[in-house]
Formats: C-alpha cells, structure tokens, sequence
C-alpha cells in the first residue's frame, strides 16, 4: 500500500498515466501491422512472433 504524500501520489499516478499511454499506442501499432492478433492473457502478451510475460516482479520478451 502506497504510504507517501498526496502529491507524491499524484505525481506517480500522472507517470503510469504517461507509461499506459505509450503502451496503449505500441498495441494499436502492433494491431495496425495486420501480422496477426494480439493475445491478452493474465500476465501475458502473445503477438505475431513474440510472447511477453511476467516472471515475479518483471516482464520479458520471448521470440
């Protein structure tokens, strides 16, 4: 659980805004590449050619 400031607070909410939006936009760039769907599973990302997963507390890529 989160224990520092308000502002503290804030301001990391506004930089996981900024970081899901840059996902957000690599996804529509993946999708617009028409090589296949994307896949969206509980800690993982299947794509044309890749899988992204989460091993404890990171994500990784796989070819």
């Amino acid at each position: 659980m989160f224990t520092g400031t308000p502002e503290e607070l804030r301001r990391l909410e506004s930089q996981a805004a900024e970081l899901g939006a840059k996902v957000a936009d690599l996804l529509n760039r993946m999708e617009a590449l028409k090589a296949g769907s994307l896949m969206i599973g509980m800690g993982r990302i299947n794509g044309f050619g890749f899988v992204i997963h989460r091993r404890g507390n990171a994500w990784s890529l796989e070819r």
